[in-house]
């Protein structure tokens, strides 16, 4: 028995109630598009990498962790500080520092105007924190660092320029001494201030900027080696980056003052009495998902002058809750 063929009708756009052609399908013409949602980049912080973001937005007061990655594992971590006032020479008002946290190395150079040659010389004792403590042990990490800057004198006197800046480590690599692989290169202050990402005249009150890590921050540096003369230091630190900052036209013998505080990972050396650490790391993040989570917070985090630098990081830390 043959089947009986059936149509639809079409609905000549009236829902299927209406007369008119037939079809085999209704497909409307008129739905209203969904709004394309905006694509938001999803970072992969678990618990440990958030405790590690505390850490870098807030390196004097945060918890100890040992950050992530592999590198730290068995290590002992430490908060170390440093604070002088720097460029005091009767003729000097201003000059620069450069120091790379992962290298475990500072440099520095005096100036008397923003635009006299400078080339850089060792001043690691001075501006690293806990130089001394650090020479002795095997091989150290940096987690995460800070430079606080301020006026030392009378305010009626106040004036100049500074900078802060967060560099590639090897940028400076060419104006450092021949000794650790340079070609003592003459840079100045109005040079360096150029490369800055912030800079202000010279503050009532204490600015301060934060490290952010780079790819080669993640490994240990061997300090058998730093406590010598690194002969190949632009390419040891290829890959980290570094705190590069400067002051200018300060009155003369004044100087600026200058605070760095770090958190370190430290391997002992044997003989030292020290038992060494067996906790690892079980996070599974990167430094890059860590910083991207942060700027994603608030992408000035790492940049503060310090009238807001309690309030902002506050606000920040308790956002990282």
């Amino acid at each position: 028995m043959a089947k009986k063929r059936t149509q639809k009708k079409r609905n000549n756009g009236t829902g299927g109630r209406g007369n008119g052609d037939y079809s085999t399908k209704y497909t409307p013409t008129n739905k209203p598009k969904r709004p394309v949602k905006a694509m938001v980049p999803a970072y992969n912080m678990d618990a440990a990498a958030m405790e590690y973001a505390r850490l870098l937005n807030d390196p004097c007061n945060a918890n100890l962790v040992r950050g992530v990655g592999v590198s730290s594992d068995g290590a002992v971590l430490v908060r170390l500080e440093s604070d002088h006032v720097m460029f005091t020479g009767g003729a000097e008002t201003g000059g620069v520092m450069y120091w790379v946290p992962g290298m475990v190395r500072a440099f520095s150079a005096p100036a008397a105007t923003d635009t006299v040659g400078l080339t850089l010389a060792d001043n690691s004792a001075n501006i690293v924190p806990g130089w001394t403590f650090l020479a002795a042990y095997s091989s150290v990490r940096c987690l995460a660092a800070c430079v606080q800057a301020s006026y030392p004198g009378a305010e009626l006197n106040r004036s100049g320029v500074v900078s802060l800046g967060i560099v590639p480590a090897q940028l400076m690599g060419s104006q450092l001494p021949v000794a650790y692989g340079g070609s003592a290169g003459n840079t100045n202050v109005a040079s360096v201030r150029s490369m800055s990402q912030f800079v202000s005249r010279t503050p009532a009150e204490t600015v301060e900027i934060k490290f952010r890590p780079g790819p080669g921050d993640a490994e240990l540096v061997d300090m058998i080696a730093i406590g010598t003369t690194p002969a190949d230091f632009p390419a040891e630190a290829r890959g980290k980056n570094a705190f590069l900052c400067s002051a200018s036209g300060l009155p003369a013998g004044i100087g600026i003052r200058v605070r760095t505080i770090a958190v370190y990972a430290v391997e002992p050396k044997a003989g030292q009495g020290m038992v060494a650490s067996v906790q690892t790391n079980a996070s599974r993040s990167t430094t890059q998902d860590v910083l991207g989570y942060l700027d994603k917070k608030d992408p000035k985090w790492w940049l503060e002058a310090t009238s807001t630098v309690i309030s902002m990081g506050s606000m920040l830390a308790a956002a990282l809750i």
